[in-house]
This record gives C-alpha cells, sequence and structure tokens, in this order.
C-alpha cells in the first residue's frame, strides 16, 4: 500500500504505532448517594493522534521526502490529507509535543547527508475530521 501525507508519496509506509491505543467509546462512571452506578458513554469524536513511525526494520524515509513534509509542519494551522490503508484522514501537524512534529534520525550515520540519506523516526499527527 502506499502512504501519501499532503501529496507527496512517502518512500516506504511507516507503522502507525497509536493505532488501537483509543477506545471507540469513551465511558466514565460515578457512584451515586445511595450506591447505584451511573454510566457516562460517548463515542470517541474524529480527533485523535496518528503516530508513524519508521524503524531500523521497516519504513525509511529519504532527506528529500523528510524536507518536503517538514516545510508542512511549519505552516501555522493548516490541515492535510493523509492517505493510507486505503483510507484518508484529514490531519495537522503535531508540533505541540516534545522535539517537534517530525522527528528523524539517520538509519546509518553519516558525515555527507544528502537528498538519498535514509532516516527512521517519528511523524506525530492529529486527526481532525
Amino acid at each position: 500500500m502506499t502512504t501519501i501525507l499532503g501529496g507527496v508519496t512517502l518512500d516506504h509506509d511507516l507503522i502507525w504505532t497509536d493505532r488501537h491505543l483509543y477506545p471507540d467509546l469513551i465511558a466514565q462512571t460515578y457512584t451515586a448517594i445511595d450506591g447505584s452506578e451511573i454510566v457516562f458513554e460517548r463515542q470517541r469524536g474524529p480527533h485523535f493522534p496518528i503516530t508513524l513511525e519508521a524503524t531500523d526494520e521497516t519504513g525509511w524515509l529519504r532527506g528529500i521526502t523528510i524536507d518536503a513534509i517538514r516545510e508542512f509542519s511549519g505552516k501555522k494551522g493548516t490541515v492535510y490529507e493523509l492517505s493510507m490503508g486505503g483510507r484518508s484522514y484529514v490531519v495537522r501537524f503535531r508540533n505541540e509535543v516534545e522535539n517537534g512534529a517530525i522527528q528523524m534520525r539517520y538509519r546509518v550515520v553519516t558525515t555527507t547527508p544528502d537528498d538519498d540519506t535514509w532516516y527512521v523516526g517519528k511523524i506525530n499527527l492529529m486527526c481532525v475530521g
């Protein structure tokens, strides 16, 4: 499958590491004065994190690809389409997380990185609709 973020096709498909970490139904319980249980439930809204990860084993990204998506992440108040696994999401970059929305390191350390140097790391997104 192909992963496309804001019109940029990623070199490899990254792992969506937090895909199943958030429930579809959110519930809170309270105990009433008489001891009975009160349950409030609601469906999860359209807002949830999407963390894409490239590891040493899979999902590597080239420097030129990272440069293209870093340009997106630096634009205040913008949203992008993420297409992956046959589904599409409207996302924003999560620049509020520690170390920013895009956290990449060399897959193999080099003193002369170029557009074709491979990187691994994380892209932190938030689904907004």
